[in-house]
């Protein structure tokens, strides 16, 4: 517990959220997956035509949401769009 919750000047929040999560945790937990697992990608390299992230974001869109590979975003170079799937899981909030 922290000093400003001991002494009244800020409310101790749950410590197990199991119906909902409250958007302080949510913010955080979409933190560490951009900062520790999406930008961790960049230093990896596969071939110098496709990047790492651009594989990890095909695995994610064809084997976890089982959805069409040729539906995918991509950029006008029919590469794969890795922001365009970070949107879409932003806005389904599974993260």
């Amino acid at each position: 517990m922290r000093f400003s919750q001991r002494i009244g000047k800020n409310t101790v929040r749950q410590s197990l959220q199991i119906e909902f999560i409250d958007t302080t945790l949510e913010n955080r937990l979409w933190n560490h997956f951009l900062n520790n697992f999406i930008d961790k990608l960049d230093s990896y390299s596969t071939d110098e035509a496709t990047s790492f992230k651009e594989l990890v974001s095909k695995i994610i869109w064809t084997e976890f949401f089982e959805f069409k590979v040729d539906e995918i975003p991509s950029n006008y170079d029919s590469s794969v769009n890795v922001s365009g799937v970070i949107k879409y899981i932003k806005k389904i909030n599974i993260i």
